[in-house]
């Protein structure tokens, strides 16, 4: 089951934008300011064997991540490789048929595609169910801002995986 090779260098290049004019000379003192830290998820122990647990029955994990003080509760589950190829497929499919000509699109629709598998529930609602297709047009209609939350969360949910994966390799697990 292997996925097409997509040549991504005929990709559309986004068309160049204009040189400003070099900035004035700055008479004031600059201030360094200071990067956010990266918030990144905490691993308890119970999380060690959980995803332990998941591994060993081929299951997925699953975990609530919270937002908007609480508002917001979105429950994530880690994808299968069957999924992944999936959404590999249906993206290589669109370039093939010259429905994604940008890089760009490629990189948000894919991001979407696993956003839509992630999710299994947002405050209550169950998400997790049909086909990928039925999945993206869940989101899609989701407000963008609600969306942006949903990415940021994704984000820190897969670095949580990629923790508990590296926590996994060592000899004292």
């Amino acid at each position: 089951m292997s996925t097409p090779e997509v040549d991504v260098t005929e990709f559309k290049e986004v068309e160049a934008v204009p040189v400003m004019p070099a900035k004035p000379v700055n008479t004031q003192i600059d201030v360094p300011t200071k990067e956010p830290a990266k918030v990144r998820l905490p691993v308890s122990d119970e999380d060690k064997n959980t995803y332990f647990t998941a591994i060993l029955s081929n299951s997925p994990y699953k975990e609530k991540l919270v937002a908007c003080g609480g508002q917001l509760n979105v429950v994530f589950r880690t994808r299968t490789v069957q999924e992944s190829e999936e959404v590999l497929k249906k993206l290589n499919g669109e370039v093939l048929a010259k429905q994604i000509d940008y890089l760009a699109d490629y990189q948000n629709k894919h991001l979407m595609c696993h956003i839509a598998l992630a999710v299994t529930e947002i405050n209550g609602i169950n998400y997790d169910h049909g086909n990928l297709e039925e999945r993206v047009k869940r989101i899609m209609v989701l407000n963008n801002q609600i969306y942006l939350v949903l990415i940021e969360l994704l984000n820190r949910f897969d670095e949580k995986m990629n923790t508990l994966r590296e926590e996994a390799l060592k000899p004292n697990f």
